[in-house]
């Protein structure tokens, strides 16, 4: 009989990485608020940040500990080695520059979303919100104009799968709980190209998203932009923004499909 993916869990990882999980919520925590966050014992969670701080993925000071430095290294590293980071990093500049909005590069993990380069135009607000977002392991994807791009051009089975783990959680009053009305909606975004956030995450801020689709057909992320709902108005979000998104998103798929970028 075969080994099914949980009989082959290596559980002392598992403690490890829950330790991690933990540390990267706080600043800074001691082994007894350590035990009360997870499901460790004092001894078992010394042990284990003893052999992670050996291995400089954690620092101690005096009796708290925290995320060592050596994961800046590992983050750096991962995004550097993306060809969709290098192919669309510069879109991503020239799009923040030419409408002076905040300007994201996404990719789904897992059925959720992770930033992995912003850039912010002379206009943009949320600077903080977005920087902090960064820390966040992964984002809902149905309330968010990136999100609702790249589910709009995956399978539906997958999009099921998707809403069948993670929900439809409510961020705001007018995120999408339902799951036929975002159907609709994953339709006729498939249909024009690019998606809307009208408040649906943070009640003040529009988005419009798009997604990067290689020669492969294969879904390989998103870019977007995000603005206050005074400065996305109506017109700009259906006639200014989409051409500009739509061609940088062009861009970015010959960059993938030429090698066309730089380290």
């Amino acid at each position: 009989m075969g080994s099914t993916d949980e009989s082959r869990r290596i559980k002392s990882l598992d403690r490890s990485l829950e330790l991690v999980e933990a540390m990267r919520k706080r600043d800074s925590a001691t082994i007894s608020e350590l035990e009360q966050e997870t499901t460790l014992t004092a001894g078992t969670i010394h042990t284990h940040l003893s052999t992670l701080k050996s291995h400089g993925l954690v620092a101690q000071e005096d009796q708290s500990y925290r995320l060592g430095s050596y994961f800046i290294t590992l983050g750096e590293h991962v995004r550097n080695s993306s060809d969709l980071y290098l192919a669309a990093r510069s879109e991503v500049d020239k799009l923040a520059s030419d409408t002076g909005e905040a300007a994201h590069l996404f990719v789904e993990d897992g059925g959720k979303g992770i930033p992995i380069y912003e850039s912010f135009g002379p206009e943009a607000v949320g600077r903080k919100y977005h920087i902090r977002n960064r820390e966040k392991p992964r984002q809902h994807l149905h309330c968010t104009a990136y999100g609702k791009a790249i589910l709009s051009q995956l399978p539906r089975s997958r999009v099921e799968k998707i809403l069948d783990r993670h929900g439809l959680e409510s961020k705001s009053p007018e995120t999408i709980t339902d799951e036929e009305q975002l159907y609709d909606s994953l339709e006729q975004i498939s249909g024009q190209g690019y998606a809307i956030n009208d408040e649906e995450e943070i009640q003040g801020i529009r988005g419009i998203g798009t997604a990067i689709v290689d020669n492969d057909s294969e879904v390989r992320g998103a870019i977007s932009l995000s603005a206050p709902t005074t400065r996305m108005g109506t017109g700009r979000l259906t006639e200014e923004l989409p051409s500009k998104l739509l061609e940088a998103a062009n861009v970015i798929q010959i960059n993938l499909s030429t090698d066309n970028y730089e380290y």
